[in-house]
């Protein structure tokens, strides 16, 4: 069934083709190899090629760092040099109309970068409505948790 469905695809799109005055896909196709033959082993060789690939520097997220807080920043500007610091990235989702936090005072976390955002975590979203969660993409994620506070 599946063949007679193909034949009759082709003979329709043949008779179609002659009705208009054109040429066929398929008469196309036979003018020009879809695919140049290649004489040989292919690759040849990669021995004198160097580096194929692009060398990035680990990073190492289990380093241990001290991520500071200083009084009067706000906390969008402290998680954007926590952020760049780790080598992670962040994603600011509070609106404009959320606001920011102004910290009343100097904080200090020493530790490897997760556990210092998630001990940090733990006091704001306790006092505010900001929260932050450090994804395994290595995404700091900081969103308006409870709109009540």
């Amino acid at each position: 069934m599946k063949q007679i469905k193909t034949t009759l695809l082709a003979a329709f799109t043949a008779a179609l083709a002659v009705v208009a005055g054109g040429v066929t896909a398929e008469e196309k196709m036979a003018e020009k190899p879809a695919v140049q033959k290649v004489q040989g082993a292919f690759p040849q060789s990669f021995s004198n090629a160097g580096n194929l690939f692009e060398e990035a520097p680990m990073a190492r997220f289990e380093e241990v760092a001290t991520f500071r807080i200083s009084k009067g920043e706000k906390l969008r500007e402290a998680m954007s040099r926590w952020t760049e610091t780790a080598g992670a990235e962040l994603v600011w989702q509070p609106k404009p109309s959320d606001g920011d936090i102004i910290f009343a005072a100097d904080m200090e976390f020493t530790d490897n970068f997760e556990d210092a955002a998630e001990s940090f975590f733990e006091i704001v979203r306790k006092q505010t409505k900001f929260d932050g969660k450090l994804h395994s993409n290595n995404v700091l994620r900081v969103f308006v948790a409870n709109a009540k506070r």
